[in-house]
């Protein structure tokens, strides 16, 4: 199924391209630590099996993705092995740049460090210190198709009040304002496009495009929200994929004529029926296995 919008916004964007050319940003949030879907009769979408399928595709038909994802990657609550699962998956899907929600410290800020941080792709974050150091890298310049791409996350404090105290009390989190008060100006000097990966909810993200206006692009996440037409807010995109991992965001940018003229948006749910990556259905049913085996062992004690 497919939700397609048009906007033309060739008056929002500035940037100087050697020839035309389509960029398309590929994006996701809140998994939400499903690894495949329940095929219940009212929800029967596909999750990780058919979004690395859906994305593998794309990458062949397309040599200039960009993949992205706005955290939420776990789950609410502490589950270990399906958590080790879900990143395998992810590190199957590769994804280029991705910045943690506040539920990817679930399983503690040891582990977010060893597993979720150690994931294939760049981890982006202006506003984190974990124990008073930071992680990632504040932003990264990405190069696609003669466009300088600019990518930097920021997480809202806000949502820390859903983590246990002996998890939020190891992170802290500089507003992020005040983070991107202080890197924007060299990102300005040395990007064509500036992408800002937020987990904060819409309504704090409508508010960092108000503030900021450079910023082309915000890609969101925690409030779970499905924007169907991409939220402009002055002249900034605001875009979110929905809950559950079982849609994907497509965001096709057009350059004609020297610049970005136009973009697609489009997000495609992902149906039942669609075809599934092998190497996640292994995966799946590896989980599954190593999951029996758990229960058995809790059985017999």
């Amino acid at each position: 199924m497919f939700v397609r919008i048009f906007a033309t916004i060739g008056f929002l964007f500035t940037v100087i391209c050697a020839r035309n050319v389509d960029v398309v940003i590929v994006y996701t949030n809140n998994t939400n630590g499903i690894l495949e879907n329940c095929r219940c009769p009212a929800r029967s979408y596909g999750a990780l099996e058919k979004r690395a399928a859906l994305i593998d595709s794309l990458r062949k038909s397309n040599p200039n993705v960009l993949l992205i994802d706005c955290g939420d990657i776990l789950d609410i609550r502490p589950n270990s092995l399906l958590h080790s699962y879900i990143i395998k998956a992810y590190g199957i899907i590769r994804y280029d740049f991705w910045t943690p929600g506040d539920q990817d410290f679930i399983e503690g800020i040891d582990y977010f460090r060893e597993s979720l941080a150690a994931m294939p792709g760049q981890l982006v974050s202006a506003n984190i210190r974990l124990d008073r150091q930071g992680i990632g890298r504040p932003w990264w310049i990405k190069e696609v198709a003669g466009i300088r791409i600019a990518v930097t996350g920021t997480l809202d404090p806000g949502v820390l009040q859903y983590l246990p105290d002996s998890i939020a009390g190891r992170i802290t989190i500089e507003p992020p304002e005040k983070a991107l008060e202080k890197i924007l100006p060299a990102i300005r000097a040395d990007s064509d496009v500036i992408i800002l990966l937020s987990h904060a909810g819409m309504d704090r993200d409508r508010e960092i495009a108000t503030r900021f206006p450079e910023i082309n692009l915000i890609f969101g996440g925690h409030s779970q929200t499905i924007t169907e037409h991409p939220e402009m807010v002055g002249s900034t995109a605001i875009l979110q994929a929905g809950e559950g991992g079982n849609r994907v965001g497509m965001l096709q940018l057009r350059c004609e004529k020297g610049k970005i003229s136009s973009y697609h948006n489009t997000l495609h749910l992902l149906h039942r029926n669609e075809r599934d990556d092998p190497k996640v259905l292994n995966l799946i049913a590896e989980y599954y296995r190593e999951r029996m085996k758990s229960m058995n062992r809790i059985n017999t004690q």
